[in-house]
């Protein structure tokens, strides 16, 4: 079982693979541990140093106790950085050169209208973890439900969430599932600058069935490259790779397992 030292660092870019890091280079512990996973642009920050092999498992060390699987309105590091392997989003950063861009994720492509509206065309046959095929049902859920006041009080703390659910109330307007593949966000007359961004930024989308049967925050279900198979509440979370994930060849390790290590000096040295 391969153990990640000090002098050597495997980036936790679930969505692309695992390559090896210069460990001095990078900046800090939040990047050791995979904390911004699930940005594509960390395997441009520093040279490959060979083809990625398919196979193998990983165990990482992390400071604190995740504190929610729950994919729309996860905030703490300490929860995105295991979180974000189960779920995807509508849209996603990536590094183009020295330049930030939005690229699909979920979502095929997309049009603005000259309202300012959003118009979104789902990737053909995408599963849930629990076998359910998203749909755009599922995307308009993720934004609307939020009527329940548990969901809408964790959603205060959640960022980008927030922001998209609060537009959305100022508006006075929900998210709206086209066809089975089409989702339509609504606009007031004018873009709303951030909200691409926010879409990109957020937790993931999730699905209806499994939010009504299970509770999301300790048995996370989406479309991501991982799957959670084991949760030892302050101990350890293994994840295995997701056969049916949408992206072909992806993702490269077969399992992963997150060990709880509180303290700092012990996640160095293990």
């Amino acid at each position: 079982m391969k153990r990640v030292r000090r002098t050597e660092l495997l980036i936790a870019d679930y969505k692309t693979g695992f390559y090896r890091r210069d460990f001095l280079k990078m900046a800090g512990a939040a990047m050791a541990t995979g904390a911004l996973a699930p940005w594509d642009g960390w395997k441009a920050l520093a040279q490959e140093t060979g083809e990625p092999v398919r196979g193998g498992d990983i165990q990482i060390a992390i400071g604190q106790t995740p504190v929610s699987f729950y994919g729309r309105n996860v905030s703490a590091i300490s929860s995105f950085q295991i979180s974000w392997n189960f779920y995807n989003r509508l849209v996603k950063f990536t590094l183009d050169g020295s330049e930030f861009k939005i690229v699909g994720d979920l979502a095929e492509s997309w049009e603005e209208g000259e309202d300012g509206s959003l118009t979104f065309t789902l990737r053909e046959g995408v599963k849930f973890h629990n076998g359910e095929t998203l749909t755009a049902s599922d995307v308009a859920y993720t934004f609307n439900s939020t009527t329940n006041p548990a969901v809408r009080a964790d959603s205060k703390s959640s960022g980008p969430f927030s922001l998209v659910v609060v537009y959305l109330g100022l508006i006075g307007k929900e998210v709206q599932a086209l066809d089975e593949r089409t989702v339509f966000f609504p606009a007031n007359g004018r873009p709303f600058a951030p909200l691409l961004s926010a879409l990109a930024s957020f937790g993931g989308i999730i699905n209806e069935k499994a939010d009504k049967e299970v509770n999301l925050a300790t048995q996370p279900i989406g479309t991501g490259p991982f799957r959670l198979v084991e949760s030892v509440p302050g101990t350890r979370w293994v994840m295995e790779r997701n056969p049916d994930y949408f992206k072909e060849g992806l993702p490269y390790l077969d399992r992963v397992t997150w060990n709880l290590l509180e303290d700092a000096f012990a996640r160095v040295r293990a």
